[in-house]
């Protein structure tokens, strides 16, 4: 009698690991140091999460998209920004959320301004080398008093 080899991807009890993520939140003040404030977060979370040779460029291409997002001077001079990270690096996507609260309104409604930005990367491989890193870049932005609610 021959029996088949075992695959554990056929074994019900080997059940497969989740993929990882990895958030952070923070809260910036607003102010000249905003911008400098932000690419601290951005470089030490993604050095913390072991990002490994994509976390420098990935991190200087974030925050150049997050300087061009973010709130100027001339439409919030006061109050802070909400800052979110999210690696998912099984998908190499890189998530960013940009919040400008309004403290006069409930968290969840549509006074609030959101700045998306969705980034994967990569390597693309060359014949000499590693290869060159890639990055497909989607930005969004919902200004605050925009509805998504269409009327019927």
């Amino acid at each position: 009698m021959t029996t088949a080899p075992h695959d554990p991807a056929d074994d019900p009890t080997l059940a497969p690991e989740p993929p990882t993520v990895h958030t952070g939140l923070w809260r910036l003040p607003a102010g000249r140091r905003m911008v400098t404030r932000i690419r601290r977060a951005i470089r030490t979370a993604l050095r913390r999460w072991g990002l490994g040779p994509e976390a420098k460029p990935l991190a200087q291409h974030v925050v150049s998209l997050t300087k061009e997002l973010a709130p100027q001077p001339a439409d919030r001079t006061h109050g802070p920004l909400d800052l979110r990270l999210e690696l998912r690096p099984t998908h190499r996507l890189l998530l960013v959320q940009l919040h400008t609260p309004d403290h006069d309104k409930p968290p969840r409604t549509d006074a609030n301004d959101h700045r998306i930005i969705a980034i994967t990367y990569g390597y693309r491989p060359t014949r000499y080398g590693p290869g060159t890193l890639y990055t497909h870049t989607f930005t969004w932005r919902r200004p605050a008093g925009h509805s998504d609610n269409h009327p019927d």
